[in-house]
């Protein structure tokens, strides 16, 4: 790269991350891709984290597969700490203690403690759920009750016997398979954990007119009723779930890139609609998604700056820069130089510096320490940029020499003069 004082470097849309912890920018990127994965992150099974994952990590040769590594313990945390939001308030609904783990954040963790934190949590909630869908059956039988009232007792009766018995370990050996007993324990067996109590209730309505029945004719038209009815509970408790870690995740993603801004009234009615979804108040529908989908799009941008500007920041302090600045813009000094600094202005794809004199040079000394600075900060920012871990080729690099001339930073205003000297390589 020719020496001079502005350089563009043109960053890759995806950056993989290869650290032992994640800072708080790596961290957003991760959480807000993990957001954009929607449904299939909602839907899919538990990614493997278990004891070997630090063997493994170390094992890794290529940036590539630790970036991956990354990517599914920081999409599985999300998850969790999606699915602890749907939990904690579906049992606030019934003023029930729930033993849930803290949510874990991810900026500051290291694979170990994220390995360990989501086997717990995976059998907590496991724990927790069972407690919680207990809590269902017993809300479900009176609702049954307060809906028959005491002409229907009998009925009760045999209805909360089957959420009992649902509750307990099934019997090694049908009684007799094939029989009625056995087709309706199997029916109640498939029931998700997560119904409803309103569908729970009609499902043990129906349940307990099987168990009572007195034909064949109508055992055999309430079981079919009871598997339609299994069906449609259990799909509306999987919609519900996904929905719940769609939008837990979403919700993630904009706390962590600071979503939604001030006086953005539009996003923090999505903010408001969204934690309606994990309360189990409303759907996520079309209209929703789309509207958070646009909104993440948004994260993935300020996440990526947040991330590119860590790392940017982190290169040019193992050169032995001093780096300050937590916006987009950061300030590089160094204790040889005086009179000049350099500014580094990140965006989410593009990073760009240049020279700041802090007083207009004096004649042709102060254009030679110029030329010398633009050089040794052009050498530096080459170096960083050949650094910069990028998925695809090395970033390209362009170098424009101009100087800008500033008041020192005690808050006045900065001015820019044309170009002292161009250099083209």
């Amino acid at each position: 790269m020719s020496a001079g004082a502005m350089a563009v470097v043109a960053v890759p849309a995806v950056l993989p991350v290869a650290v032992g912890v994640l800072a708080i920018g790596g961290a957003a990127l991760l959480i807000a891709r993990a957001a954009s994965r929607g449904a299939v992150l909602a839907a899919e099974g538990a990614v493997v984290l278990g004891d070997t994952m630090e063997a493994e990590l170390a094992r890794l040769a290529d940036e590539r597969r630790a970036a991956d590594q990354w990517r599914d313990a920081a999409a599985l945390v999300v998850k969790h700490n999606a699915r602890i939001a749907a939990l904690r308030a579906a049992a606030g609904k019934m003023s029930l203690a729930l033993a849930l783990p803290e949510p874990l954040a991810v900026a500051g963790a290291d694979l170990a403690t994220i390995g360990a934190w989501c086997a717990d949590t995976t059998a907590r909630l496991d724990q927790a759920l069972a407690v919680l869908s207990s809590h269902t059956a017993g809300a479900a039988c009176r609702r049954l009750a307060g809906k028959l009232g005491g002409t229907s007792a009998p009925l009760v009766s045999v209805a909360q016997a089957l959420a009992r018995a649902r509750l307990t370990p099934p019997r090694p050996t049908p009684a007799a398979p094939g029989a009625v007993a056995d087709k309706l324990d199997t029916q109640l067996a498939k029931l998700s954990s997560e119904v409803s109590a309103e569908d729970y209730a009609q499902i043990l309505e129906t349940a307990a007119g099987i168990r009572m029945a007195t034909s064949v004719q109508a055992e055999r038209a309430g079981l079919d009723q009871l598997v339609r009815q299994v069906h449609d509970a259990n799909a509306a408790a999987r919609r519900r779930r996904e929905d719940a870690v769609c939008a837990g995740a979403y919700l993630q993603s904009f706390r962590a890139t600071g979503l939604p801004d001030a006086g953005d009234g539009g996003a923090a009615r999505v903010l408001e609609r969204l934690n309606a979804v994990v309360d189990g108040d409303a759907p996520l529908d079309d209209d929703l998604r789309v509207r958070a989908e646009e909104l993440n799009r948004e994260a993935l941008c300020r996440a990526q700056q947040m991330y590119l500007r860590e790392t940017v920041a982190a290169l040019m302090r193992d050169m032995g820069w001093d780096v300050a600045g937590d916006a987009q813009i950061l300030t590089l000094t160094r204790d040889d130089w005086s009179g000049h600094h350099a500014a580094v202005d990140v965006g989410d794809r593009m990073v760009r510096g240049h020279v700041v004199r802090t007083a207009p040079p004096a004649g042709a000394d102060g254009r030679r320490q110029d030329r010398e600075r633009c050089a040794d900060f052009a050498r530096d920012f080459d170096g960083m940029a050949a650094r910069l871990p990028a998925e695809h080729s090395r970033p390209e690099i362009s170098v424009d020499a101009a100087v800008e001339v500033a008041a020192p930073a005690a808050g006045a205003t900065r001015r820019r003069e044309g170009p002292i000297y161009r250099e083209r390589s």
